[in-house]
């Protein structure tokens, strides 16, 4: 498997968008952003009161912010991978909304355009898809890596190759 850096960079090809890409159950135009890596002291800023999980620190200094396979037209399709700050906050919400569901060495790391759809780390490194009316338990383990779940993501145009599994 690629770092994550590597599984990163195909996207870094997508930033005009694509029509009629074909894949899956996608009707959009498609296009990706992968912004510049953060700094180490932005990252150990945000995290301070968190864990970096395996994957997470390589992620952000490889991207600060990413939009993967983003509807251009009306935003209802793709993946924003949040940046640090962004991502611990929206990781302690979580967690004190939905304490059964959120264990505490989870992270937020993603929102799912279109839909409600929160992309979590795991401890393990373990890439779950939570839903907001689904317990833990219904949540899809959409990659075993963070770099996993990249490659696989790239390969299914942004569709939602869990569900379907």
């Amino acid at each position: 498997m690629p770092t994550v850096n590597a599984a990163l960079d195909p996207y870094r090809n997508w930033t005009e968008p694509r029509d009629g890409v074909g894949v899956g159950s996608n009707p959009f135009r498609l296009a990706s952003k992968v912004e510049p890596g953060a700094s180490l002291d932005e990252v150990s800023g945000a995290w301070a009161a968190h864990a970096l999980l395996p994957g997470l620190e390589e992620l952000w200094l490889s991207s600060r912010e990413a939009w993967l396979f983003q509807d251009i037209d009306y935003g209802q399709w793709g993946l924003h991978i949040l940046e640090p700050a962004t991502a611990a906050a929206r990781t302690n919400a979580e967690r004190a909304s939905r304490p059964k569901d959120f264990v505490p060495s989870d992270a937020v790391i993603g929102e799912f355009l279109g839909d409600t759809g929160l992309l979590v780390l795991e401890a393990n490194g373990g890439v779950l898809v939570a839903q907001p009316l689904d317990p833990r338990s219904d949540w899809p383990l959409a990659a075993s890596t963070l770099s996993e779940f990249l490659t696989l993501y790239l390969e299914a145009v942004g569709d939602k190759y869990w569900e379907s599994s």
